[in-house]
């Protein structure tokens, strides 16, 4: 049995969307029609956008959601909880530790993980630095990686017979692009395992107020952020809205199959 992702669920309501819009349009009322286009633009700007767009409108409503003792303000880019007369406010940072540092030499990889040590020892502020791991399945990511490789050549073999005078670019693109899908599969071929990884870091303060609490927060994310984008050239970024929620999520229950990974990080 699938498992029922919320992208597939997506994917029914935009379908039961469409299927709205193609009755009203047989029945020619021009009200229903502009309501079902409306609401299916809706559904699709909140399926690819939902991450920026529920903040604002939480924000704007000025919306307190709750989960049990824990509440999410407005802004929706931090966790609260009260324990007695003091409020602790948690904060969540993406780090996209791009193909360049996964794809490094060993020699590379050293180095990398001598800078990790430095940038944590650089932090003033507690701070909880998480990576999830899943291992890609090499049948898959070898037929994934050659498809693409064999749309590479296809669209190079139509630019070299077409009378295109601007396709040098193009053509010196794809060449590009071929030599990198090529260089993939010589690495699985060697019997390197390639994973996805999705890091975080968490930090969390303290005060007597919600407001000190977020400040408070907001600071020492701001110093994580500077030290661990300085110290190892990678893009470091706050969450916010449901990507934050899918952090502390996983600080109780990380994916537990390769589907329900795929679904909560693309």
């Amino acid at each position: 049995m699938q498992e029922l992702t919320s992208k597939r669920i997506s994917m029914f309501v935009l379908f039961g969307g469409g299927i709205a819009l193609l009755i009203s349009i047989f029945t020619m009322n021009p009200i229903v029609i502009v309501v079902c286009a409306i609401a299916l633009l809706l559904s699709l700007l909140l399926w690819k956008y939902g991450y920026i767009v529920m903040p604002a409108i939480f924000k704007m409503a000025r919306i307190v959601e709750v989960r049990g003792e824990y509440e999410i303000p407005p802004s929706q880019n931090c966790i609260i909880k009260k324990v007695g007369n003091n409020y602790f406010a948690s904060m969540f940072l993406g780090a996209k530790i791009t193909e360049s540092v996964t794809e490094k030499s060993k020699d590379e990889k050293l180095v990398f993980v001598e800078y990790f040590e430095r940038a944590i020892s650089s932090v003033k502020s507690i701070a909880k630095f998480s990576v999830i791991v899943h291992n890609v399945d090499m049948s898959e990511a070898i037929d994934e990686i050659k498809a693409k490789r064999s749309w590479c050549e296809t669209k190079k073999a139509q630019l070299l017979a077409s009378e295109d005078k601007n396709k040098e670019a193009e053509i010196a693109r794809l060449d590009r692009e071929i030599i990198m899908w090529n260089r993939q599969l010589e690495r699985l071929s060697s019997g390197e395992k390639p994973m996805e990884v999705v890091s975080y870091i968490m930090t969390t303060a303290k005060g007597l107020s919600r407001d000190e609490a977020i400040n408070k927060a907001k600071a020492q994310a701001l110093e994580i952020k500077s030290v661990v984008s300085n110290a190892l050239n990678v893009e470091v970024f706050n969450l916010f809205g449901e990507d934050m929620k899918k952090c502390f999520e996983w600080e109780f229950f990380v994916p537990s199959s390769s589907s329900e990974f795929k679904d909560v990080t693309y």
